[in-house]
Order: structure tokens, then sequence, then C-alpha cells
């Protein structure tokens, strides 16, 4: 395999440091010096994650044994992205307009994804949604509480597998489904096929860092 790939080692290494957080590295990020002491000297590897910064990725290099090491970096900006901070104060004054938007323009309003920090934030904002909306929390309104008729949806790690592949297909394609509340177990990278208007919600703790930011 390693003649077939002309002496490269492909390592996809996903890691995530932060002091501000106190946790450390992967214990398998510490392993991958030792396991290529097991390989010839000729054999290069190749560590890709989506978020470091200068120093992270100067000690990750270290740990790994990288030495003289080509760096490809770009820049997370995009124009299409937008990053703006509100306070948030309360979950009622703060996602109001949002239950009062859905009350009035059901499915016509834009596709909304709300990040939060722990499966807590999103049951307590979801339950906030149920309440406001009462009979608009399906559409057509006053249909029944069944996923293809919601409005809005819950995703985190612990949601059935049948009903996570449901929520990302409904909320990739012309359906009900219009705001989703969920942990990064939805991920970012989803594929979409048709045009959508999205508006992306991080709901974060006042003490993250640009880097947990940057890993949502």
């Amino acid at each position: 395999m390693a003649r077939e790939l002309g002496q490269v080692l492909l390592s996809l290494i996903e890691y995530y440091f932060s002091v501000h957080r106190g946790k450390t590295f992967r214990k398998v990020l510490l392993r991958v010096n030792e396991l290529r002491s097991l390989l010839p000297p000729t054999m290069n590897i190749m560590a890709l994650t989506d978020t470091a910064t200068s120093k992270l990725r100067t000690q990750v290099s270290q740990i790994i044994g990288m030495r003289n090491e080509l760096v490809i970096s770009k820049c997370p900006a995009k124009e299409s992205m937008m990053y703006t901070t509100i306070e948030l104060s309360t979950l009622d004054k703060t996602f109001s307009p949002i239950v009062h938007k859905l009350r009035e323009v059901g499915i016509n309003c834009p596709r909304i994804l709300i990040y939060c920090r722990s499966y807590n934030d999103c049951a307590d904002l979801y339950l906030l949604f149920r309440s406001k909306l009462g009979k608009y929390f399906t559409y057509p309104f006053g249909a029944p509480d069944l996923p293809q008729f919601r409005l809005v949806d819950m995703y985190v790690s612990c949601t059935e597998e049948v009903v996570k592949d449901e929520i990302t297909d409904l909320f990739c394609m012309e359906s009900s489904l219009h705001v989703v509340i969920a942990t990064t177990a939805f991920g970012v990278g989803i594929d979409c096929q048709q045009h959508l208007a999205w508006v992306l919600i991080v709901l974060m703790c006042a003490k993250s860092s640009v880097l947990d930011l940057l890993t949502i």
C-alpha cells in the first residue's frame, strides 16, 4: 500500500485544543510520533485540521515529529459569511423575533440553523419554540405533530439515527421544517442540492474563544 501511495503516509488527524477550556490533545495524537518510529524514514505524513492557531499548529508539529513541514493554510472567512454578536439576555427575548416570523409567514420564513453548546440548551430552546408557537408549531398550521409537518425540530447526538436522517432530508428539501436546533452533532458540511436562504445562529457562552466558534 505504501508503494502505491508513493511512499506517502496520509495521516488524517482531527484534533482540538483550547487552553481556555482546560483540554489537551487527544491521546491518539500523542502516539502518532510513536507510530512514525516504526515506519521508514522516507515515509511522509500529512496532518489535516479545520481549525488551528499558529501556536497550536507549532505544538502539533512538535508532538508528531514533523520537521521542515510545508504548511498550506486558508482563511475561513468568506464573502458569503457574516459574523455578528449580540448580548444574550433571555431565550424568550432573544428568539421572539423568529417565533413571530414563523407565526406570520410559516414556510416563507428563511431556513434557520441554531447551534447550542449542550443538549440541555437545545431542549430548553426547543420547548420554548414549541410553547410559543402553539398551533403554529406545524405547517399547515394546526396539522398533526409529526416530523413532516413541524416547522421546528431538534437534532442532538442521542437522536435516533432514523430521525437524524429524516431531519437532514427535510431541512435540505422543500418541506415544512425551517428551523433546526442542534448541537455540533448536526455538523456543518450539509449537502443541499437546492439553493436555500440560510441564517446561522450560534448560541454560545460568553467566555468562548474564537477557536471555539470556528470549530462549530
